[in-house]
Formats: C-alpha cells, structure tokens, sequence
C-alpha cells in the first residue's frame, strides 16, 4: 500500500506511526496510537550513515571523522556527513527514539531501538566502490545477525512484534550511478544502457526488502536519489555529457523504484511503503536559492549552469 505524499521528515513521522492503522489520512495528534515496541532500521549510504565508516578501512572520501563534520550539533566529528544531524537523526527524534546508532559501534550491542547500518560510498550492486564501502549485500548480512541477536535477547515473539511495527529506511542508488563514471562518460550514453543498468539497482534493492520482509518487517521507508547532476561533484567535471547523461538516469531510477514498489504491494500481504521526493527537495534549493535562504552558498551550482 502506497501512503499519500506528504512532505519530507513530517512524511516519515507519519509512517512511523499511521502505519498501524490502514488509514490514508493522517489521523489527528490526540488518536496516534503508539505501537508497544517499535525501531527504526537504516540502510544506504552517506545520507544516511551514522558513523560505520568509522570502523572500516576506507579512503578518506567516505570518510566524515574530521573538522568540519559535526560542528553545529554534536561539536566534534561522529561520521556523520554534515555539520550537524542527518535525516534519521530527526526522524527518531519525531518518533521519540534516541538517535540510531551505527552498527560497527563496537559499544552498541543494544538493538530494541533499532540500528544503522549504513554507510557513505555504498551501493546496492556489490560494485559500487567495492572494498571502500559496506554495500548493501553486506548490510543485509548485518541485519540477519542483529535478527538472530534479538530474537536471542527478547524470544521469536517479542522479536517478531518488534520487526513488524519498525520502519526500515533504504536510501541506495546514488553512488550506484556515479561510480561507473569514474571508468567512462559513455556507458550511459543510451536510453537502453541507462534501463539495464537501474534495473539492476532497483532488483537488487526489491532483493533485500523480500528479505526484510521474509523476517517480519512490513513498513518501509524510501528517499529518491538527489540530482547526482547537479551536486558538487558535477561542477568538477565540468561536462555536459555528464550533466546530460546523470540527470537522466538519476530520474529514471525515481521512476522505476516507485514502479517496482508498487508490485511489491501487490504481491506481500501487509507490505507498506512511504516515498519521499527528496530530488525535487534538493532541487528546487539548488534552482532558486535566495528563495530557501541560500543565496550564497549556492552560488557553485549557477557557475555549473552557466558553464554548461
């Protein structure tokens, strides 16, 4: 079942908890029945990671444990990729959960809140900067473990009502698309090439969410891919071929994603699922600025327009 386009973290906070019910409203503040046991559960890549990259030999591109990272909230790096909090940080605020941590904390053993096991640089095709980044094959091997942890701690009853009201977040495609430019601008350069490839991506996203859901999960979450033309690394480049060539894919991957979720909700009884357009988020403050108070610290993005 699909869930009415709301918009952005108020999105996720309603899938939190409206999801208990079948409703396609959202139900008044005072009716919000709150579930006896519910965590969120985060997979995908550095818009979402919460330091795993901390603990794993990687390059220091998919790394966020120095000065700037973390300095207008949590005042010292936490490998978190922003100076402040990330979106699942604020959606377990809204939900009343403590922030999620990552799962390669070597402290975190306590899983009833739920886990991160995200991190920057990641794919869901096993590819995506392979021996940089824990891709999602390697995500979900972590999830089995923590299952096989709760179940242990709370007994398959508690375990399973616990899977069934959580929220599981993915958030992949991205790095996906962009790390094969770094072997050739010419691999997307056609419509067929540009299908295969997301069809791929988006297989082995459905993969991992019949695996979820084959463990209890039913409510999940899902973020578009950002447009990966218009990022900072776009202005590097410094191509329209690129620019061209990343754009369309990014948008066909947020067609195509939708689509497969949709069968998915045909086919798994009880398979729920939010979207949030987070490209047409990004966007619209890349195009109009001043508009959303970022006059100046956009002004990279207008020089890439005008280059190309």
């Amino acid at each position: 079942m699909k869930l009415p386009n709301l918009g952005f973290c108020f999105f996720f906070f309603f899938i939190l908890f409206a999801l208990q019910t079948a409703s396609p409203t959202f139900p008044e503040a005072s009716t919000i029945s709150l579930p006896n046991c519910f965590g969120f559960f985060l997979f995908g890549d550095s818009y979402v990671d919460a330091g795993n990259n901390n603990y794993i030999n990687t390059t220091a591109d998919f790394q966020a444990n120095f000065p700037p990272y973390g300095k207008t909230f949590f005042h010292l790096p936490t490998g978190r990729f922003t100076d402040g909090r990330t979106i699942p940080d604020f959606l377990a605020e809204y939900a009343g959960l403590p922030l999620i941590p990552p799962y390669l904390d070597p402290h975190n053993d306590f899983y009833d809140n739920g886990v991160n096991f995200a991190s920057s640089g990641s794919g869901a095709l096993a590819e995506s900067h392979k021996g940089s980044a824990i891709g999602l094959q390697t995500q979900m091997k972590f999830f089995k473990k923590v299952m096989k942890s709760l179940r242990k701690k709370l007994g398959n009853a508690s375990a399973q009502t616990l899977i069934s009201n959580s929220v599981f977040l993915f958030n992949f495609g991205g790095n996906d698309y962009l790390n094969p430019f770094d072997i050739s601008y010419d691999i997307f350069n056609t419509s067929s090439a540009q299908e295969r490839f997301v069809n791929m991506v988006v297989g082995n996203i459905t993969i991992a969410l019949k695996e979820v859901y084959k463990y209890g999960g039913r409510k999940f979450g899902f973020m578009t891919v950002p447009p990966l033309g218009h990022m900072p690394s776009s202005r590097i480049k410094r191509s329209v071929q690129f620019f061209e060539e990343a754009s369309s894919i990014t948008r066909l991957h947020n067609q195509l994603l939708p689509d497969a979720l949709q069968k998915l909700g045909i086919q798994l009884k009880g398979f729920k699922y939010a979207f949030a357009d987070t490209h047409t988020l990004l966007l619209q403050r890349i195009i109009n600025p001043i508009k959303y108070g970022n006059g100046d610290s956009m002004l990279w993005e207008r020089g890439v327009q005008r280059d190309l």
